[in-house]
């Protein structure tokens, strides 16, 4: 994109990850526009979502990923 001339994207991923990639763009020098997606709503709750459930438990593992990358990203920078 830098040979393009291109220093202004719009970066679309999972809510998870837009943290950490961001950074990533923003530090390669982009002008990042951020467009999550996948992100839960207040409104789209309901009783049964407090129950545990097995996408609960994936919902948990994606995002304990993320925070793993997000340390080792901050390890890598310094």
């Amino acid at each position: 994109l830098s040979k393009q001339d291109i220093k202004k994207i719009v970066l679309v991923t999972h809510s998870t990850h837009m943290k950490r990639a961001s950074a990533e763009f923003k530090k390669a020098g982009f002008f990042v526009i951020e467009a999550a997606t996948g992100q839960h709503t207040a409104s789209s709750a309901t009783l049964l979502q407090w129950v545990p459930s097995a996408s609960s438990l994936e919902m948990s593992q994606q995002i304990l990923r993320e925070l793993l990358a997000q340390m080792i990203q901050k390890f890598r920078s310094n």
